[in-house]
C-alpha cells in the first residue's frame, strides 16, 4: 500500500448530500488514540470499497469519522464520507464508486464531546476493473431504413440493461440511441435511418447498481438502397382531353411492388402530389384532363417491396391535351331573292364540319341564337329570313374528336 500526506483542511459533507459545505478545521485532540493503520484492510468490487480495522478500546472514544479523496481529481482535498457512532464498529463500506478508480481514505476516532484524533495517513484503495460486454454482436444489413442489432445475452446475472450506441463514419464520438431492459433480451431495432448508409453499433452491459461494462466490439451495417429513379420517356401532346405518359421499366421487377404517378399542381411544375398507383407490369398511365390545350407536368416513382420510394428528384415530363381548333373567318355575307348567303374559310386544317349560329335582330343579353348544322361545306344559304330584318351570324369549327373552336367574329346582315 501507499501512504500520502493528508492536508489538515477537510471538506465536510452534510448528511447524505454530495455537495460539500464550507471547509472547516476539525477540532483535534492530540491525546485521543488513533486507528492502527497497519490493521486497516479493504476489499473492493467494481462499485464499492469495504474498509476494516481493529476497533480502538479506549473509554474516551465513542466512534469514528471516515474521510475520502480522489487523487486523480484536481481538487485532492479530503471530504467526510461517513461516520460510525459506535466505537466497537470496525467495518464501513463506500458505494456507488467508479470502476478501476483509486480512492484514498483516512479514519479518525471521535470523542463524546466532538473532538477527533489525528487522522490516519491516507490509505490507498482501488475499485475493480469493469467487466467485458457481451461476447457476440451482429448488425443486420440491407433493411429498409432500419438496422437490427442482435447479441448473445451476458452470462453475468447482475446485468439488467443493455445500452445501444451508434455512430457514422463522419462522427467523432458514439451516441446513445436506446436501452434494452432484461439480461436475456437480445435485440434492438434502430429505425428512421437514411437509405444506403453505413452505421456502426456497439453494446454496453449495465448492472442493477449501474455499473457499465466495457463496450462490445463495433459492428457495421448498411441500410437498403432506394429503388432506382424512374425517368419518364414521353408524354403525349395531341390527344383530346387526356395525356398518356410512358416510362421504362426497371430491370429487376422482382423488387418492385408498384409505381406511383405524381403530377404538379394545376399546370405548374411545382407542388407535386400522387394521383395514381400503377401495377408494376405496366409502363403507361392515362391521365384524364377535362380541358383543352392544358399542360401538365409528371414524375414517376417506383415503390419497392419494403414500401421504399425512389427519389422524386428527377426531371419532370410535360404533356399537353389537344387544343381547340382555331375559329373560321367569315369572308362574305350577301342577300339574294329569298335568302342570305354566308361564306367562310378555315384557318385550321383540323376542321371537319361546322355549326352556324343565327340571331334575329340586335344581339343582346336575351338573344337566343339558333344553331344550324352539321354543315360539311363552307357556305350556308339561309332562306328562313324576313324582309327588313337584320340577322347576325357566327361560325364554329369542329374537329374529328368533336372539339369545338371558339365562334367566329359576328357578321350582321340586313335582308
Amino acid at each position: 500500500m501507499k501512504y500520502i500526506f493528508i492536508s489538515s483542511l477537510i471538506v465536510l459533507f452534510d448528511g447524505c448530500s454530495t455537495k460539500p459545505s464550507q471547509a472547516v478545521k476539525p477540532k483535534v485532540d492530540k491525546t485521543l488514540p488513533t486507528v492502527d493503520l497497519n490493521s486497516l484492510k479493504y476489499i473492493s468490487s467494481m462499485s464499492s470499497i469495504a474498509l476494516e480495522w481493529h476497533p480502538v478500546n479506549d473509554p474516551r472514544v465513542v466512534g469514528y469519522n471516515i474521510y475520502k479523496a480522489r487523487p486523480s481529481k484536481t481538487n485532492k482535498k479530503f471530504i467526510k464520507a461517513g461516520k460510525l457512532k459506535n466505537k466497537n464498529s470496525s467495518h464501513w463500506s463506500d458505494k456507488r464508486l467508479l470502476p478501476n478508480t483509486t480512492y484514498l481514505y483516512s479514519i479518525s476516532t471521535v470523542s463524546k464531546d466532538g473532538y477527533e484524533s489525528k487522522s490516519t495517513l491516507p490509505f490507498e484503495t482501488k475499485t475493480q476493473k469493469t467487466f467485458t460486454s457481451v461476447p457476440f454482436v451482429v448488425a443486420i444489413s440491407q433493411l429498409a431504413g432500419q438496422t437490427k442489432v442482435m447479441w448473445k445475452p451476458h452470462i453475468n446475472e447482475a446485468v439488467n440493461y443493455y445500452i445501444i450506441q451508434r455512430k457514422e463514419k463522419k462522427d467523432n464520438s458514439w451516441q446513445k440511441i436506446g436501452e434494452v431492459e432484461g439480461r436475456l433480451s437480445a435485440e434492438y431495432i434502430d429505425t428512421d435511418l437514411d437509405s444506403d448508409t453505413i452505421y456502426y453499433y456497439r453494446v454496453i452491459s449495465k448492472t442493477f447498481d449501474d455499473i457499465k461494462s466495457y463496450p462490445s466490439k463495433a459492428v457495421r451495417s448498411k441500410t437498403k438502397k432506394l429503388p432506382k429513379a424512374i425517368k419518364p420517356l414521353k408524354a403525349t401532346t395531341s390527344l383530346p382531353r387526356k395525356i398518356i405518359i410512358k416510362w421504362k421499366k426497371p430491370k429487376n421487377l422482382k423488387t418492385i411492388q408498384r409505381y406511383e404517378i405524381y403530377r404538379g399542381f394545376g399546370n405548374t411544375n411545382h407542388l407535386y402530389s400522387s394521383i395514381a398507383k400503377v401495377s408494376k407490369d405496366k409502363d403507361t398511365y392515362t391521365d384524364i384532363v377535362n380541358s383543352d390545350g392544358a399542360t401538365r407536368f409528371y414524375k414517376v416513382v417506383a415503390i419497392d417491396n419494403d414500401n421504399q420510394q425512389s427519389t422524386l428528384d428527377v426531371p419532370s415530363l410535360a404533356g399537353k391535351t389537344l387544343s381547340k381548333p382555331l375559329p373560321p373567318v367569315i369572308t362574305q355575307a350577301k342577300t339574294g331573292g329569298n335568302f342570305i348567303q354566308i361564306e367562310w374559310k378555315t384557318v385550321d386544317k383540323r376542321a371537319k364540319y361546322f355549326y352556324v349560329y343565327k340571331t334575329k335582330g340586335a344581339i343582346g343579353f336575351l338573344s337566343k341564337p339558333i344553331k344550324i348544322g352539321k354543315i360539311n361545306s363552307k357556305i350556308l344559304r339561309d332562306k328562313d329570313v324576313v324582309s327588313g330584318e337584320t340577322y347576325s351570324y357566327k361560325v364554329q369549327a369542329v374537329d374529328k374528336y368533336g372539339l369545338m373552336s371558339e365562334k367566329s367574329i359576328v357578321t350582321n346582315v340586313k335582308y
